[in-house]
């Protein structure tokens, strides 16, 4: 159930930083850490294509 509300969540706004980080905390909840580190790859990619660029180095803490 949890899951679900935060991949809609993520779905309905793609860009939205703590959408994303609940579906991570869900899969790391579950202990599944493959998956957790999978989103936030998706997410950096995402964004890196949405907003040009690799990013800030401090924003990756």
């Amino acid at each position: 159930m949890a899951l679900d509300t935060a991949l809609e969540a993520g779905r309905s706004e793609p860009l939205r930083e703590s959408a994303r980080r609940a579906v991570t905390a869900v899969r790391r909840a579950e202990g599944n850490f493959a998956e957790a580190l999978h989103e936030y790859e998706r997410f950096r990619a995402l964004l890196t294509d949405q907003l040009g660029g690799a990013g800030d180095v401090k924003s990756g803490r």
